[in-house]
């Protein structure tokens, strides 16, 4: 299934490789890679995940206290961040109830 990233959600990804490789080495790296499975997860089931917000799903990331937050759209998945476990969940909430990109 065809995976798409908002650029809020690559953001959220590449600051989190970052603050995780500041802190050791290498963990950015496996952070990335916990990420991409997530993703591999829900391009081989996207409606595995129960919705969580309106029609947006989560998928949690193994190891890390992140999560995944995306929509199962008819051309496929849009990913829509990549939040801490203890962020504000109207962060979550505003990127879930936000206008679709073109």
């Amino acid at each position: 299934m065809n995976i798409r990233l908002t650029g809020p959600a690559e953001r959220d990804i590449a600051r989190a490789f970052e603050w995780y490789e500041r802190e050791r080495e290498d963990l950015g790296y496996r952070f990335i890679a916990r990420v991409d499975e997530a993703i591999e997860s829900l391009a081989e089931n996207p409606k595995m995940f129960a919705p969580v917000i309106g029609e947006a799903r989560r998928v949690l990331i193994e190891q890390f206290p992140y999560a995944i937050y995306y929509k199962v759209k008819p051309d496929g998945v849009l990913v829509i961040g990549c939040l801490h476990h203890k962020r504000d969940m109207k962060l979550a909430v505003s990127r879930a109830n936000k206008p679709e990109p073109n």
